[in-house]
């Protein structure tokens, strides 16, 4: 643990957040949204220890393993989105402040989510934050490759994320990868793929960042 906090410690040219799960804690809304997809493909419900069991990305991957039929994937994956669009959610532990600092310590904060971006726009539109956010990236179908890109244009890139899915794409882009356990996935789970870090309130990464400042 001591050579993955020293890579923390190196700094980041930027910080790439996941958003559901992570930056807004929605998960009792993207079981709702799971559930809203299975009804329509008349498919049972699932319950909220399987959905974090079973969740994985990317989201068509998950609709799939749920047995939503091939054909039926893209009209899935819209109503899960439109669900989320259409049903508030709260920020997660520490999100705001975590913001605030990087924004007054210069450092850029951008969102890499497999949620379309108007999933992303809509709560961060309701919550207040936007102005905080540099960019915004949805319906990442590749977030190891996004991830990669963002390394080769600024630097090293802090990721954080809520699932193991979300640990391995930073790992496998070169980024550092912080596992955030407020979201869809147990510490066990997170942990098994291998995090630099794993917080349960994003206020936690505040020193590393004010580490790395002049």
């Amino acid at each position: 643990m001591s050579d993955r906090r020293a890579r923390l410690n190196d700094g980041a040219g930027e910080v790439v957040l996941d958003w559901n799960g992570t930056v807004v804690a929605d998960r009792s809304r993207a079981v709702a949204a799971t559930n809203a997809v299975l009804a329509a493909s008349g498919r049972p419900a699932i319950t909220d220890a399987d959905f974090g069991r079973l969740f994985q990305l990317p989201l068509r991957r998950f609709l799939s393993r749920l047995s939503v039929p091939a054909g039926a994937l893209a009209d899935a994956e819209a109503t899960w989105n439109l669900h989320c669009t259409e049903r508030e959610a709260e920020l997660s532990p520490g999100a705001l402040e975590f913001l605030v600092a990087c924004q007054r310590i210069a450092v850029p904060v951008g969102i890499l989510s497999a949620a379309d971006a108007g999933v992303v726009a809509a709560d961060a539109t309701r919550l207040g934050i936007r102005s905080l956010l540099g960019w915004v990236s949805g319906s990442s179908r590749d977030k190891a490759a996004e991830l990669q890109d963002r390394t080769a244009s600024v630097g090293r890139v802090l990721y954080v994320g809520d699932t193991a899915d979300d640990v391995s794409y930073a790992r496998r882009a070169g980024s550092l990868a912080v596992a955030f356990s407020g979201g869809y996935h147990s510490v066990d789970q997170l942990r098994s793929a291998g995090p630099d870090l794993i917080v349960n309130d994003l206020t936690q990464l505040i020193p590393l960042l004010q580490a790395r400042t002049p």
